[in-house]
């Protein structure tokens, strides 16, 4: 077993609990009053897919303080005493009521560098990206860190530490009663269970081998067939359409595999140097024969065309066929025609139509789902408002939802609220039933990210229907990530601003 690390926990409880309250008053109630159960877990958490085998913490914290303002939350310090904590009270300064929490925390972070106790890593609870500097100050005295954020927390301090709990994560797993990183739960299935979890993992496999990858927001569409899943509020004990996933692939690891993107994850067959025929009887192992390999090249091409809406670029669909089929395309030349242009060049009767934009720039079509492009702007959505997108979703983590869905987004919240009032937990699980049965499926993460947000900005979620049009909700939420784009210095230009009201539908009233 690996020797536990040596840890050192900071608490910046006014910024945890107010966070927290935003969101769910009974998440910031068991945060408060109940420090000893969230400290289990994260004892126990590990990051990204480091999870154990067992139930072993991996950590030790051997130094606990947490600070708090005593004028206001003097009620929950001795919750946190009797969980060994070192409370410091940190009372206003300014008539405002600013307090000294954030140099007090810095100080002690830095005292403690210093310890006779070698802390292998510092844990800090607080979105405050005042914190910044001193996590670069960890990072240079060779020190592990841990944060857990809830609410917006800037670009510059999220990439400034090892591992990022956000508040989905923290809030679901270590204040829900789940433990293990990324929604683990710990306990036993029965034999009902299980038969469930390997028919959704064969329904999930078998997605996969027909359509190719699989994106988030395609996979609900085959959970929501399963009973279970559609009554379940916690996607079915694993907390995460992420955490449920992993739980499938890993019964099906011959046929399936998750792979992260950087910014995104996709489920896609574990075994791509693998085709089957068209009949289906016999398997062809790619790279017998170029022949055989250029056949597994314009099987893959032609089912991701079959789920593009709009036209492929040539190196999308290049890059494709290299992250499916490994080096065997690069050592083969792509198949003896030397070029995956030449080799789509001399594909006879394959059905599909390779077109000139530019000089430079080619892309892939089914003249019968797709229509030709004018421009290269035409081409995998890539106009102005879209690139603006990727770019306020690459720097801020707003979630990366086209107009429509977006639209769809808004209209499912505001139906909900009406006949259901607000609830984070019961409203997104709605809106997402919702969307699933319009045929819109939009991931319950980024649903929880909009409803977040909403309430950050101040918007009244539970005001009524006049207040919860879909405009008035675009509106509100369109505040909230210019918002982002400000604390992140994305600094948007009057053309700018035009286009972000045009990708969050803020333009028209409906």
């Amino acid at each position: 077993m690996a020797e536990q690390r040596k840890a050192a926990l900071f608490v910046d409880f006014d910024n945890i609990y107010l966070g927290l309250r935003q969101i769910d008053p009974d998440a910031a109630e068991e945060f408060a009053t109940n420090p000893s159960r969230w400290l289990s877990w994260i004892e126990r958490f590990r990051a990204g897919f480091e999870l154990g085998a067992d139930d072993t913490p991996v950590r030790r914290i051997l130094l606990r303080k947490c600070y708090l303002n005593p004028r206001s939350f003097s009620r929950y310090r001795a919750d946190f005493s009797r969980a060994a904590f070192q409370v410091v009270d940190c009372p206003p300064i300014t008539r405002q009521g600013k307090t000294s929490t954030d140099i007090r925390m810095v100080m002690d972070i830095l005292d403690t560098l210093n310890h006779s106790t070698h802390f292998d890593e510092f844990i800090l609870l607080s979105a405050d990206a005042d914190f910044t500097p001193v996590l670069h100050r960890l990072r240079m005295h060779d020190r592990r860190t841990l944060i857990v954020s809830v609410g917006p927390a800037s670009p510059a301090y999220r990439n400034a530490t090892d591992t990022l709990v956000s508040e989905d994560e923290f809030v679901t797993t270590a204040l829900g009663g789940v433990v293990g990183g990324r929604g683990e739960a710990v306990k036993t299935t029965s034999s009902a269970e299980e038969e469930l979890f390997d028919e959704m993992a064969d329904e999930l496999a078998t997605a996969c081998a027909d359509e190719g990858d699989l994106a988030p927001a395609a996979i609900p569409r085959i959970y929501v067939r399963f009973q279970a899943f559609r009554e379940s509020s916690d996607w079915l004990g694993h907390w995460s359409l992420r955490g449920l996933t992993e739980a499938l692939v890993a019964r099906r690891p011959e046929a399936i595999v998750i792979e992260d993107h950087g910014t995104h994850w996709s489920v896609i067959p574990s075994a791509p140097s693998v085709v089957s025929d068209d009949s289906g009887a016999r398997l062809i192992v790619v790279g017998e024969t170029d022949g055989e390999l250029r056949a597994a090249i314009l099987e893959i091409v032609g089912n991701l065309l079959a789920i593009s809406p709009v036209p492929v670029p040539m190196p999308t669909a290049a890059q494709h066929v290299i992250t499916r089929l490994g080096p065997v395309v690069a050592e083969s030349e792509w198949a003896g025609s030397g070029s995956f242009k030449a080799l789509l060049g001399q594909a006879e009767g394959f059905g599909l139509q390779l077109t000139q934009l530019s000089p430079t720039r080619w892309v892939l079509l089914d003249p019968e789902r797709h229509e030709i492009p004018e421009s290269a702007e035409q081409v995998g959505g890539e106009g102005p408002a879209v690139r603006l997108a990727r770019r306020i979703c690459r720097t801020t983590g707003v979630p990366a939802l086209t107009s429509d869905q977006y639209e769809a987004l808004f209209n499912a919240i505001a139906a909900a609220l009406e006949h259901e009032g607000y609830d984070l937990t019961d409203t997104s699980k709605s809106v997402r039933d919702h969307l699933l049965e319009n045929g819109s499926p939009i991931s319950r993460t980024s649903i929880s990210f909009v409803l977040r947000g909403l309430a950050f900005v101040g918007h009244e979620l539970d005001a009524g229907p006049q207040a919860n049009t879909r405009h008035r909700l675009a509106l509100s939420f369109r505040r909230q990530v210019a918002t982002l784009c400000e604390d992140a210095d994305l600094m948007l230009t009057e053309e700018e601003e035009a286009l972000l009201d045009e990708w969050l539908c803020v333009g028209t009233s409906g």
